[in-house]
């Protein structure tokens, strides 16, 4: 389910405005009549079939201007923040501090996207140390990830002159069967040896058309067996054991916890970039961040006019009745 919040003018002029001091009145929580309207009006909005869709994970005061923050959790364990305004009337799902540089804010939030991508030791192309960092979220089975692979692979790596380090995250999407399997088993490679872990990544876009749910473990195993130096036993027992779930698990979750939402979505230097159309937008952007300015996320196309100009995978949104 994808969450959709319409903010009136109203409502974002109150989530933007905070007070420099604090109310004169301490700040009071919600009564039990507030908190259930709110989660009313989000299935609602959301489409969902009742508020019962909607789990609460946390509830506390926001900030001293007595705004509320609720942290809810919708039945595929997709976060949604949502701001009750101080006098419970509307929702917003930011808010922005006018006592705060937002310069320095957006820096500090870069940085710790940024550390957040190389948690994990992912699977990375060119030098770890390059001054440019390209974070790819990916899914095995979109033609739009095969599309960026071969992209990156024959346009933009040999362009970059070392200035750039490669790194793949996965993030399978539901409505793809294959897909989770398919980042599992490439997982497993990577936890014996990461060149043979792009082997296995190559294998799995460059035959995406002939796989399938009921083929796809014989062929990577027979591809393991007759192309890679792993450990054959190893790699059957990883695949067998389920191991590489939870660094799957991982990337999905560290994707949504950043706004990845389709595929491919690509992050530079800690800033998402998503429907990029060709190398010279994603080299056009990594030459700016190894000079330390960052490319207008706008510059990307954001959204698409027709199915032709459909440049990722993005899991279809609920029907309204």
């Amino acid at each position: 389910m994808r969450f959709k919040i319409c903010i009136t003018a109203i409502g974002l002029l109150s989530a933007i405005i905070v007070q420099q001091h604090s109310p004169a009145q301490p700040c009071v929580e919600p009564t039990a009549q507030q908190r259930q309207s709110v989660v009313d009006y989000l299935a609602k909005k959301n489409h969902a079939m009742s508020s019962g869709d909607f789990t609460l994970m946390k509830s506390e005061k926001a900030n001293e201007a007595c705004f509320w923050k609720f942290e809810y959790q919708d039945q595929q364990k997709k976060p949604l923040t949502i701001y009750l305004s101080p006098d419970r009337t509307f929702l917003t799902a930011e808010l922005f501090d006018l006592r705060v540089d937002p310069l320095l804010e957006e820096k500090k939030h870069v940085e710790s996207v940024m550390t957040a991508m190389s948690a994990g030791d992912p699977p990375i192309l060119g030098p770890a140390g390059a001054p440019v960092s390209v974070v790819e979220f990916s899914d095995f089975e979109c033609p739009y990830c095969q599309r960026l692979k071969n992209i990156l692979e024959q346009e933009v790596i040999p362009k970059t002159g070392g200035k750039a380090s490669f790194a793949f995250k996965n993030f399978p999407l539901a409505m793809h069967p294959w897909a989770k399997s398919a980042a599992m088993m490439a997982s497993c490679a990577d936890l014996q040896d990461t060149p043979d872990f792009w082997k296995v990544h190559d294998f799995l876009f460059d035959n995406q058309k002939t796989l399938t749910s009921d083929n796809l473990a014989q062929k990577v195993v027979d591809f393991v067996a007759s192309s890679t130096t792993l450990d054959k036993v190893q790699f059957q027992k990883c695949i067998d054991k389920d191991l590489t779930l939870g660094i799957v698990t991982k990337d999905m979750a560290l994707g949504q916890q950043n706004g990845v939402r389709a595929t491919p979505t690509v992050f530079v230097n800690g800033v998402r970039y998503e429907g990029m159309q060709s190398a010279a937008q994603l080299l056009a952007i990594i030459e700016s961040a190894a000079t330390g300015n960052s490319v207008a996320q706008a510059q990307f196309p954001m959204k698409v006019t027709s199915n032709k100009d459909v440049n990722e995978c993005v899991k279809p949104s609920p029907k309204s009745n």
